[in-house]
């Protein structure tokens, strides 16, 4: 007797649907009914960590109530790109989540099957044109997929295989102003980025293949699925092996190109799944950014260079290892914006927390110590305060120093730490007011620097958490990197009823040396050099 099964069409099936269609001799979709609305045709629910999220398929459905199943049409694409963002988002670490894939375009496959049932010789070819492909690792798909393969006794020869690699383009107020400067710099808005793949696979096994892969690619764009990296560059890579695959290579970025966007977090031990008798991925990359590389987050914006290796195991998170140098740029510490002068970052894969060395300078406005007794307002004095910090992450050594013989370390400690009221001025309501001011304004910043095409946007305070109000503005600094050694920024105060700008142009001579020039607003050129040791 012959089982046999009839149900409709659904979007993102449950398990019980394929459990089905495995149990019965044949199973029929049953598409020729009336097409429903609101129902599970073509949307479903997922579990995320905030809850519940719907997943709706767009179709042509207004004004077509008595539609069937298969008369219905899809309305777009749109919607294929945000799907899968938010399974990426939410299943990445799934098990078998790595082995799916997302493909559009026009793929044609003619196939030949021979010998027998145990043993079949395929042979045929493969072409693609204009294809698309979604990967889990990367926010960006590829895209302009255009090749052609044969397949020759199980072997797969890759013939030719090209494709593209697009940067977004920025939109809004903040994004035009990126693009004008990028204009400036003759960059506008081309995309020159290009793939080649060639290669073999072992096709004897047809659901469990060998691969042979190279991949070269050029002005390659890539960012990860929460954009926590972003560059672009060359890139040359090998994908070798069956039951174990090895991704090996190196990605070279463009001078300034490369973006680490994530936040730094607290420890965290590193979990290596244990493997299922699957197929197990291992990834080896390497990447130097001694053309300097750029790191953009809430704390920290800073240029650095060095060399670093990510290596990861099945679905475990990279681990980093190398030796990154800081160069420049400012990180905020509790409000408190500092100016990095040296810096060193050794990270080692068998832990989360690397090793490190910063130190950095910052200009607070303190009341001078024989005003606390006064009963008018406190005369304040510029005081310059040197930060450094080394050991792990989680346990750094913390070292202050300051111009002034008034502050111990202990108050400089309550100062920065705490942001004590008491210390400075005695009104804690300022004080409070200051910090709020400090995080709306790095919060602002931050949401800024997701969208913007420039290579520094930074809102500043004129001081610190706890200057007395109205002696201190809101300062807007942007910049563009127009080469690998030519930048050019400007800032502004734009609470100020004139214009005030000044202007700065930096050339970098080599690595260790650059010549800087700027104009003030009284209109004085300034000159010099910046020569950084190593020793």
């Amino acid at each position: 007797m012959k089982k046999v099964a009839i149900l409709q069409s659904n979007y993102i099936p449950w398990k019980g649907y394929f459990g089905m269609i495995a149990a019965v001799d044949e199973f029929i979709l049953y598409d020729d009914m009336q097409y429903t609305r609101r129902d599970w045709r073509n949307r479903n629910q997922i579990k995320t960590p905030q809850g519940l999220n719907w997943l709706t398929v767009p179709v042509k459905a207004k004004g077509k109530y008595y539609q069937k199943i298969r008369e219905t049409e899809i309305d777009g694409a749109d919607w294929q790109a945000s799907h899968w963002r938010t399974l990426t988002q939410n299943y990445r670490r799934a098990p078998y989540f790595d082995e799916i894939d997302s493909l559009q375009g026009d793929y044609r496959m003619e196939l030949a099957l021979s010998g027998s049932f145990g043993r079949l010789i395929r042979d045929g070819w493969v072409g693609v044109q204009d294809g698309r492909a979604e990967l889990f690792m990367m926010e960006n798909p590829i895209t302009s997929i255009t090749g052609r393969a044969v397949i020759e006794a199980n072997q797969l020869r890759v013939l030719n295989m090209t494709g593209k690699t697009p940067k977004p383009s920025t939109t809004g107020v903040i994004g035009q102003v990126g693009a004008f400067f990028s204009r400036i710099g003759g960059q506008g808005n081309r995309d020159e980025s290009h793939i080649e793949v060639s290669g073999t696979m072992d096709m004897t096994e047809f659901f469990h293949p060998g691969f042979n892969l190279q991949m070269t690619g050029s002005k390659v764009y890539f960012a990860t699925p929460l954009r926590e990296i972003e560059a672009v560059g060359n890139a040359s890579f090998s994908v070798v092996g069956k039951d174990t695959i090895h991704i090996d290579g190196q990605f070279i970025p463009d001078p300034g190109a490369l973006v680490f966007a994530a936040e730094i977090i607290g420890p965290r031990p590193y979990d290596v799944p244990e493997p299922d008798g699957g197929v197990l991925i291992m990834h080896n990359i390497n990447i130097p950014f001694y053309g300097g590389a750029l790191v953009k987050n809430s704390e920290v914006d800073a240029e650095v260079e060095g060399e670093i290796t990510l290596t990861a195991t099945g679905s475990e998170d990279f681990r980093f290892a190398g030796n990154v140098e800081l160069v420049q740029g400012t990180f905020d510490y509790n409000g408190y914006n500092f100016d990095i002068i040296e810096g060193s970052v050794l990270l080692d894969p068998s832990e989360f927390n690397p090793q490190f060395y910063i130190r950095a300078v910052t200009e607070v406005e303190l009341p001078a110590r024989t005003d606390f007794n006064s009963t008018g307002p406190p005369e304040l004095e510029l005081t310059e305060i040197t930060l450094t910090m080394s050991g792990k992450l989680d346990e750094p050594n913390l070292l202050l120093e300051s111009n002034s013989t008034a502050y111990t370390q202990s108050d400089l400690l309550q100062l920065l730490a705490l942001g004590d009221a008491s210390l400075a001025i005695p009104d804690a309501v300022v004080t409070a007011g200051r910090s709020v001011s400090n995080l709306i304004l790095r919060e602002l910043q931050r949401d800024a620097q997701k969208t913007v095409g420039l290579d520094r946007l930074r809102i500043l305070t004129g001081g610190s958490r706890t200057t007395l109000p109205g002696q201190s503005g809101i300062r807007v600094s942007l910049g563009k990197r127009l080469s690998p050694r030519l930048y050019v920024g400007i800032q502004a105060d734009p609470t100020l009823s004139f214009n005030q700008y000044q202007y700065r142009v930096a050339y970098r001579l080599n690595r260790t040396m650059s010549l800087e020039g700027s104009l003030d607003p009284n209109g004085l050129y300034q000159i010099h050099y910046r020569i950084k040791y190593r020793y």
